[in-house]
């Protein structure tokens, strides 16, 4: 029917409420570009790449990197916290939250935080942690002392676990249950 009635807007009409059907997931693994165990000489100020991680966002969503800890294995020579320092977290040429000075001296490990880094539906992305080895001098690093990063699964405040994620459109908070191990850097002069 037709007429000649204008139609008024009063107030708004609620719609339907939209729910995702499944939130999203992040997956870590040791990335294809890790490199090999390898001797990194202390003191040049070069930026050397200890490890890489990728991440597998589920096709729920895009899913965002929260926080990281990276644990670190000190091994042969008895390598102290201060072998390494500026460690920093890069995608690409791009970096990833901020610069640590160096590893925790309580806990040995590199805790980054309050990342925003995000993962699209169902695609990987990889996250290389880079650093730099100071002067061989048998203080700050031993010459042949070695060290390795670890994608860790303890030790860490987001559901105890070392990897925590968020889905960007569900807002699910996610922790990963899986880790791996990166290979030995050995440091000498």
């Amino acid at each position: 029917k037709t007429t000649n009635t204008a139609v008024d807007y009063d107030t708004d009409v609620n719609g339907q409420l939209l729910h995702i059907a499944a939130a999203g997931s992040l997956t870590p693994a040791v990335g294809d570009d890790t490199p090999i165990s390898t001797n990194l000489i202390g003191g040049t100020g070069e930026l050397y790449t200890f490890t890489e991680t990728k991440f597998t966002a589920g096709a729920a969503e895009d899913t965002k990197l929260t926080d990281i800890i990276y644990s670190v294995t000190r091994g042969a020579g008895g390598a102290p916290t201060s072998t390494v320092s500026n460690i920093s977290l890069w995608d690409g040429s791009t970096q990833i939250g901020t610069t640590l000075a160096g590893l925790s001296a309580s806990t040995g490990a590199a805790k980054f935080t309050n990342l925003e880094w995000v993962i699209p539906a169902g695609t990987t992305k990889s996250l290389v942690v880079k650093g730099m080895v100071p002067i061989v001098d048998g203080t700050n690093a031993s010459s042949g002392a070695s060290f390795a990063f670890h994608a860790s699964t303890s030790d860490y405040q987001c559901g105890e676990t070392g990897i925590c994620w968020k889905g960007v459109t569900s807002g699910t908070v996610g922790t990963s249950s899986s880790g791996y191990a990166g290979n030995a850097m050995y440091t000498y002069k």
